[in-house]
């Protein structure tokens, strides 16, 4: 174990070494190389990407893969991934507890509080009477019977179908349209722009989906609708394998105003999550260096330097 020396002498014989920043902790040759799990959705392709970034920076390779969240739980098990940052919580409880249980994957903590995620219609269609989910049963012709929703797998989609096929919610024959976020998101403008009546599953911080003028269904037979909590997962022991790019992930937290400024950057500049997240890298090192509380470059170095020496100030 190395670390930064600060040598005192003192008088004649007496000689004083304190240590001073952070302790490098050997991690095994397998951490150099950083898996990151992500979903389709723009606020954790861009949060991955932020982190590939900051590893990078500190000397690890880092890859991104962009799975579906049941694929997503079995990677973590099998040890084909390493980290995932986009377990929206209570929604993801049915796909996360079997490897909490098995202990195949560890939660290493919240990366971002006061999400939000919910079953809603537009504003004008709840001025026209339908503001609670006991409301649709009654309204089928217009809605088409159809609830748009995410990719096939996502755990949104799930709650949505057993309510669909509870029978105590009257929504017998009715149809959940999985597609992707992008396509739900497109079927909601077209529809908003055309006054036309449309049920999805919006949630926030999201660049298009926080504009849209909504109105969050009531009465929702399912607590995993509501407020929302993600966090970070990890494969089972890897915090203790590799402590160091392990502790940074513990140490990561966005808020809704960061996402939401990151969000909004990425619609107005069209740009990729790349270089959203490189452009944030640039101008919000203040913000990164918390994160870096602990954590030392792969060859024990000092993060931050190394962070400022990648993503100079502009």
């Amino acid at each position: 174990m190395s670390r930064k020396l600060n040598t005192l002498a003192a008088l004649m014989t007496t000689s004083l070494i304190v240590a001073v920043g952070p302790a490098f902790a050997q991690e095994a040759d397998s951490c150099h190389d950083v898996r990151i799990a992500a979903g389709e959705w723009p606020d954790i392709q861009i949060t991955s990407a932020i982190m590939e970034m900051i590893t990078e920076a500190l000397g690890y390779d880092t890859d991104i893969t962009t799975l579906t969240i049941p694929v997503v739980y079995a990677s973590l098990k099998n040890n084909d991934v390493d980290v995932w940052m986009g377990n929206w919580m209570p929604s993801q409880t049915t796909e996360l507890q079997p490897y909490l249980d098995d202990k195949s994957v560890e939660v290493l903590g919240v990366n971002l509080a006061g999400a939000q995620s919910s079953i809603a219609v537009p504003s004008y269609v709840a001025e026209a009477g339908v503001t609670s989910f006991k409301d649709l049963a009654g309204n089928a012709d217009k809605f088409g019977s159809r609830v748009y929703g995410f990719e096939a797998g996502n755990d949104v989609n799930r709650h949505v179908q057993a309510l669909i096929d509870d029978p105590a919610n009257g929504l017998t024959g009715w149809t959940l349209v999985e597609s992707s976020e992008a396509g739900m998101v497109t079927e909601a403008e077209k529809a908003i722009e055309n006054k036309e009546w449309i049920i999805f599953l919006p949630y926030t911080p999201h660049a298009a989906m926080g504009k849209m003028d909504l109105h969050f269904l009531s009465d929702i037979p399912d607590a995993s609708f509501g407020e929302a909590t993600v966090y970070t997962n990890v494969r089972a022991g890897y915090l203790t394998e590799c402590p160091n790019v392990g502790g940074l992930f513990k140490n990561v937290s966005f808020s809704i105003e960061m996402l939401t400024d990151l969000l909004a950057y990425q619609e107005t500049e069209r740009s990729r999550p790349e270089q959203t997240a490189e452009n944030w890298v640039l101008t919000h090192q203040d913000d990164i260096q918390p994160w870096l509380a602990g954590v030392t470059t792969i060859d024990g170095g000092d993060a931050f330097e190394a962070l400022l020496a990648a993503y100079p100030k502009p």
